[in-house]
C-alpha cells in the first residue's frame, strides 16, 4: 500500500484489488474538523439552557421561551440536515463549506 506522499506526487498506483480498501491522511484531518464543528454546535445549542434562571430575569421572559431556544434548533435540524448533506455531496463540497 502505498503512502499519501507516493500517491500526491503521482507515481503509478496498484490496482486495488475487490477486498481492499485505501485509507487517506486527509480524512482523519477531515473527521477532526467534523468533530470540531459539532462540539461548537452542541455547545452553542445548549448554552441558554444552563442559564435560563440568568436568561428568565433579564428578559422577563418565562422558562419555557428559554428551553425553546435550545428546542428549535432540534426541531430544524431534522428536516434541514437531509437536504444539506444532499448538497454537501452533489456540490463541490470545499467551495460549498467556504461559502457557509
Amino acid at each position: 500500500m502505498q503512502s499519501d506522499d507516493e500517491m500526491l506526487n503521482g507515481q503509478a498506483q496498484q490496482p486495488l484489488k475487490a477486498d481492499e480498501c485505501r485509507m487517506y491522511g486527509v480524512r482523519w484531518f477531515i473527521l477532526a474538523i467534523f468533530v470540531a464543528y459539532s462540539a461548537t454546535n452542541s455547545v452553542q445549542w445548549i448554552q441558554f439552557s444552563i442559564i435560563a434562571d440568568v436568561i428568565r430575569d433579564y428578559y422577563s421572559v418565562s422558562y419555557s421561551v428559554v428551553d425553546w431556544t435550545s428546542l428549535v434548533y432540534m426541531v430544524l435540524y431534522i428536516p434541514f440536515i437531509f437536504p444539506a448533506s444532499y448538497l454537501l455531496d452533489k456540490l463541490a463540497p470545499f467551495r460549498l463549506c467556504f461559502l457557509v
